[in-house]
């Protein structure tokens, strides 16, 4: 006890990401003090859950429902002869969250085409200065004792056979020119805390926990009766069920052996409350909800409606944007492959499944669909393909489309402005060349725009030779879905006016030649035009706080044909009949809906005289 020692312990270090300063490009530039940052990396992701957690939680986010072609094709597309899809983005996605970079090997055969795509651990590279010159090792703890395979950078100019590494990484300012930094580098001290937390709660449980008590023994003993005595002791009182002790053996005799109790091992409360402190450092590092993760936050909800507001959130200020920098890295290295013939894009995946009560269902789901579920065959004739209204009548299914949910992660970021109205400021007829003939409700909208569609088809087309049924099925191939019955009185409609010849042959078989357009005053004629107005049920006037989109649609008080409303679908990249103006969270109901607060109603009108008539 006379003979103290004092020990200092060493400052630990986090590793940094320094980088050799090559003046030559045949060199590789080293990538941290030892060249092995990434393994460093790479050792955080194996021993911390909650940091790995969140690195594969953003990847599948990321994904979602995976690659889809752009021109609306499926697309096909098989990386290798040994992985599928699925499995190429998951590891180009992994490195890209864990590293800030990913590499594809790009294979080609003798003739310079694209037969493989091969994702290359990150880990394994490391790049010349001007990153053009790639050594791939293994292992770069033995980098002196291995072979190096060497490559080019590739590029969609080449037309050679040789094997080249395609790198893309995102931009994060920082003092390296290089390498990438992790997007989460301010979380690494609290990472690292994370691992040390659970190695010392381990070693404390393995090691029966830290010293309670000494048991000081005075007296001259012998080496093999400290053996004895020591023994015995542990083996009753030591051990992960037990307290740890200090045996003391002291040469001073005459004294009882004396217990003396040390001070309060239990540490259990601070390192909660230090563990809880550490997973929020990550997940605030990592700009990443604990809701994502299952942690129940103190003072939140934790319902669906806060996570769908939180799940946007996170889409619009990550998942997008990480989405948009992989789409153009994978767009540019398809670009060379023939067999990739459009562009592709990341499906998002809703955060919850919908699930349909039975009255929806009737609504929005055919007949056959119905059936189908109840283990049914489908009805005869194309009959089945329906929908049931609440109503009982038969609607066709064109009548809700397009669903609610459709397209729904990319519609939730749409909020149409002033300036987006100018592109269709050009668009609609003052409503003060109109008059009024009927508002129509769905069913009688649903009626004029299904003959409008069949009698346009039917008229652009050479029909002939064809029964009802095989009309049917050219109808579904153009997305009107209709019933045979309807086609057949559309077709007489349009006969007994006029417009087309109808003729049937002894088999069944229908022939339609259109006819001269009758000069009709356009003041005779009726059309379907729609405005757009606020939604029933919505109390105003909320012209005020409205989109400015929105204001100036009213405002201007245009009737719009159903083709300008598509068209505008095209110039702001989502249904706006269904959607309108975007997404909007209701504040009193605390509810997100998918559309705003106004909506396109249909007029049955026709055009007012003029004073010249």
């Amino acid at each position: 006890m006379d003979d103290l020692q004092i020990i200092n312990f060493a400052k630990h270090n986090i590793p940094q990401p320094t980088e050799s300063r090559n003046t030559t490009d045949d060199k590789w530039v080293t990538w941290g003090s030892n060249n092995l940052y990434p393994e460093y990396l790479l050792r955080l992701y194996n021993s911390s859950p909650v940091h790995a957690g969140i690195i594969d939680n953003k990847t599948t986010h990321i994904i979602g429902d995976g690659l889809v072609s752009k021109d609306g094709k499926p697309f096909q597309f098989v990386p290798n002869a040994i992985e599928t899809s699925e499995s190429f983005l998951r590891k180009i996605v992994t490195d890209y969250v864990l590293f800030g970079a990913f590499a594809v090997e790009v294979r080609k055969n003798m003739l310079g085409q694209v037969v493989d795509y091969i994702p290359v651990p990150l880990h394994k590279l490391r790049m010349n200065k001007s990153k053009v010159k790639f050594w791939f090792l293994d292992d770069w703890s033995y980098m002196n004792s291995r072979k190096h395979v060497v490559f080019e950078e590739w590029s969609d100019a080449d037309n050679d056979s040789v094997s080249k590494i395609f790198y893309f990484q995102s931009y994060r300012p920082g003092l390296n020119s290089v390498y990438s930094i992790p997007e989460y580098v301010q979380g690494l001290v609290s990472i690292e805390t994370d691992i040390s937390i659970k190695n010392f709660t381990i070693n404390n449980v393995k090691n029966g926990f830290s010293a309670s008590s000494v048991l000081s023994f005075f007296g001259d003993f012998s080496e093999d009766q400290k053996k004895r005595i020591h023994s015995s002791i542990k083996e009753k009182f030591t051990g992960e069920d037990g307290d740890k002790i200090i045996v003391d053996f002291r040469r001073n005799s005459g004294d009882a052996p004396n217990v003396q109790q040390l001070g309060n091992s239990n540490f259990s409360e601070p390192f909660e409350a230090l563990s809880k402190s550490v997973e929020n450092s990550i997940h605030f590092a990592h700009s990443f909800n604990p809701l994502f993760s299952g942690v129940k936050t103190e003072g939140s909800l934790g319902n669906s409606a806060e996570l769908e507001i939180a799940y946007t959130m996170f889409s619009n200020s990550y998942l997008n944007v990480k989405r948009n920098e992989l789409e153009s890295a994978l767009n540019y290295l398809f670009s060379t492959n023939p067999a990739i013939s459009s562009q592709v894009s990341f499906k998002p995946k809703p955060l919850f499944e919908k699930q349909l009560d039975s009255a929806t269902k009737e609504k929005i789901m055919t007949i056959d669909e119905l059936r189908a579920e109840a283990g049914l065959q489908p009805l005869p004739n194309g009959e089945g393909q329906r929908l049931l209204a609440s109503n009982n009548q038969v609607l066709s299914i064109s009548a809700l489309q397009p669903a609610v949910e459709e397209k729904k992660d990319e519609v939730v970021k749409k909020k149409l402005t002033e300036q987006d109205y100018e592109k269709i400021a050009h668009m609609g007829i003052s409503a003060e060349e109109f008059d009024i003939v009927e508002e129509l409700d769905a069913n009688k909208k649903l009626q004029f725009d299904l003959q409008s569609d069949i009698g346009q088809y039917v008229i652009d087309n050479d029909i002939k030779e064809l029964t009802l049924p095989q009309l049917k099925k050219l109808l579904e191939e153009e997305g009107i879905n209709s019933t045979v019955s309807q086609i057949k009185k559309v077709l007489k409609d349009l006969h007994d006016s006029g417009i087309v010849d109808v003729s049937y042959d002894n088999e069944g078989k229908v022939k339609v030649l259109p006819q001269p357009k009758p000069d009709v005053p356009d003041t005779d004629k009726i059309e379907v035009m729609y405005k757009y107005i606020l939604r029933p049920g919505v109390e105003g006037p909320i012209l005020k706080n409205s989109r400015d989109f929105c204001v100036r649609v009213v405002e201007n008080n245009r009737m719009y044909t159903r083709a300008e409303i598509q068209q505008m679908s095209g110039i702001f990249g989502y249904d706006i009949y269904a959607y309108c103006g975007g997404f909007y969270f209701n504040p009193k109901e605390q509810k997100l809906t998918p559309y705003c607060r106004h909506a396109w109603k249909a007029y049955s009108v026709k055009r007012k005289k003029t004073a010249n008539k």
